[in-house]
């Protein structure tokens, strides 16, 4: 399974990637994040296997299920969250750049994540 962001159409697509032959196939929407003329940019796991999305220019992060479904989102500070990524350690939690402000920020509460390779 490969889950990518297309930022200005405000869409994820999942599909499955063959290592073997080095292609994507059954490529499908996974979710709509954003309402334009930005949309999502970096994606991170966290250890249930939530996906943590940041929506540029949006000031958050989306949280989805596994299944595609919105169940929450994080409030960043500035407007312009572009990559995050999860402590291996779970000491500084979810870590996003934010571009407005030039900023990396912790969010300790939301634990580890999913290496970036997972399977």
């Amino acid at each position: 399974m490969l889950i990518f962001s297309e930022t200005y159409q405000q869409q994820l697509w999942i599909g499955n990637w063959n290592a073997s032959t080095l292609k994507f196939k059954i490529e499908t929407p996974f979710a709509k994040a954003g309402n334009g003329p930005w949309g999502p940019e970096g994606i991170a796991f966290d250890e249930n296997k939530n996906l943590f999305v940041t929506i540029f220019n949006e000031s958050k992060v989306n949280i989805y299920k596994k299944a595609g479904e919105e169940i929450g989102f994080v409030e960043t500070i500035g407007t312009r969250p572009t990559s995050c990524a999860f402590d291996p350690y779970g000491k500084l939690g979810l870590v996003v750049t934010e571009a407005e402000r030039g900023e990396i920020i912790s969010y300790p509460d939301f634990g580890k994540g999913l290496p970036i390779f997972y399977g």
